[in-house]
């Protein structure tokens, strides 16, 4: 190809053609100019094709985290609110009943007092680039910051609350009961205990509904943020929708 055209420019110059030679050469520059745009254009089609694959990848990943968030954070309010009925249950126990004669009702105000202390705050596992997501979708990349920092602040409360409650079981439940060593396990912690000298002591009871009163705020923060994790899958199913067509 590249012979024929020299042949081309030979026979003009020979034939002192000049002005035919002029408007071949700007013929084979615009040839050359429009072979490079064509190449770049290709060159930027592969590039786009391959941020486009990279950007289902990254957010079908973050998808998978927030929803994996929200299973963990769902489990939380179970747990919270199970912890928070059986408080009640044995608070209506210490209220109403002189002395307990049934075991399951023994074990019910046992545990209760064994897991006063429990009020576990738990930050997200979400991991991202935001520089990335920036420029996938900033209006996503706020989403998420925002939904990050709501879950920091819930942790730092929360946290504070727990250190308050585990100093005030420590100091008003601890002396009056004895621990089961052999049960480590974390939501059931039975411990022995007089029932009317427990039944008594207002300071026991009101670290009891104060433990009540942290989880049923700590449940309400994290249906909040679960409203959240469930906003941002809709909208990162959208952004899916959008890059499938």
């Amino acid at each position: 190809m590249l012979r024929f055209f020299r042949q081309i420019r030979q026979r003009l110059l020979t034939d002192n053609k000049f002005s035919k030679y002029l408007l071949y050469a700007v013929g084979e520059i615009l040839l050359v100019v429009i072979g490079i745009l064509i190449a770049l254009q290709v060159d930027n089609w592969n590039e786009e094709r391959k941020f486009k694959s990279t950007q289902r990848e990254f957010l079908e990943d973050l998808k998978t985290q927030v929803t994996n968030d929200i299973s963990v954070r769902s489990s939380d309010i179970n747990w919270f609110s199970s912890l928070n009925d059986q408080t009640e249950r044995a608070l209506i126990l210490l209220r109403d009943r002189e002395l307990l004669t049934d075991s399951s009702e023994y074990q019910t105000v046992s545990e209760t007092l064994g897991n006063a202390s429990i009020l576990m705050p738990r930050t997200t596992s979400i991991v991202y680039s935001e520089s990335t997501m920036d420029k996938i979708d900033p209006e996503l990349n706020l989403r998420l910051i925002e939904y990050i920092q709501q879950s920091d602040h819930s942790y730092n409360v929360f946290q504070k609350l727990s250190t308050s409650l585990q100093a005030m079981a420590d100091n008003r439940i601890n002396p009056y009961v004895d621990f089961n060593s052999s049960v480590s396990t974390l939501v059931r912690r039975p411990v022995h205990y007089d029932f009317r000298s427990i039944k008594t002591n207002r300071a026991v009871i009101n670290v009891l509904h104060s433990s009540v009163i942290y989880r049923r705020g700590l449940i309400s923060d994290v249906e909040s943020q679960i409203d959240q994790a469930h906003e941002i899958i809709d909208f990162i199913d959208s952004l899916l929708n959008q890059k499938s067509r």
